[in-house]
This record gives structure tokens, C-alpha cells and sequence, in this order.
């Protein structure tokens, strides 16, 4: 099962030219009003988007916490903080959320 998420992981980051990814265990959280997460994640997997690479360091995340997609992604951050789990992270190569950190497609917690 872990080789089939890696696989798709892979094929999604190819089709996603230029987007973001990273892994490792989940760093600094910061929850900003109105419904802003900021998350950091330990190493980069893949290179940084273009629009996240404004930023020193391209393992920086962002969620709208007002969509059902980003509450749900918070939950499984939340999760894997507080069990200590490496997740990889796959990025959108958008920055809609945040303008200097890339939006999240989809988290897998390892």
C-alpha cells in the first residue's frame, strides 16, 4: 500500500509540473485569522513551486481553513503532529491561499 502511494505521488508531481513537495515529520503551525493555516514540514521531496520559492524556506504550506478540503487537511496535520508521522506533502503550484506559500493538494500520512 505504502509503494501504490508513492507511485501515485510520483505521477500526480509529474503532472504537476513545478509543484511542490515535501516530507518528514510536521513543524511550526500557525493558525492566522480569518481561517489561515501556515504549516512547515521537514524536507523538501521534490523542489519548491514557483510561487512558494519566494520564501527562505520552500517547506512551507498554507491551508484555507474555510473549505471542507482544508479542514480535513488540518485534521490529518493535527494527527500526524501529535503522533509524530512523516507525511508527504503534495503542493497545488498555486499560491490562492497565501502569496508566498504554496496551497496543499493532498497530504498522505505516512
Amino acid at each position: 500500500m505504502k509503494k501504490l502511494l508513492i507511485a501515485l505521488s510520483l505521477i500526480s508531481a509529474a503532472g504537476n509540473a513545478h509543484a511542490g513537495s515535501a516530507g518528514g515529520e510536521i513543524g511550526r503551525i500557525i493558525v492566522q485569522d480569518p481561517a489561515t493555516l501556515f504549516f512547515t514540514v521537514g524536507t523538501i521531496a521534490g523542489g519548491p513551486s514557483l510561487c512558494g520559492s519566494i520564501i527562505p524556506s520552500t517547506t512551507e504550506f498554507a491551508l484555507d481553513l474555510s473549505t471542507t478540503a482544508g479542514k480535513s487537511q488540518y485534521a490529518a496535520i493535527l494527527t500526524a503532529k501529535a503522533l509524530g508521522s512523516p507525511v508527504t506533502v503534495i503542493g497545488k503550484n498555486v499560491c490562492d491561499v497565501w502569496p508566498d506559500r504554496e496551497s496543499v493538494s493532498y497530504i498522505v500520512v505516512d
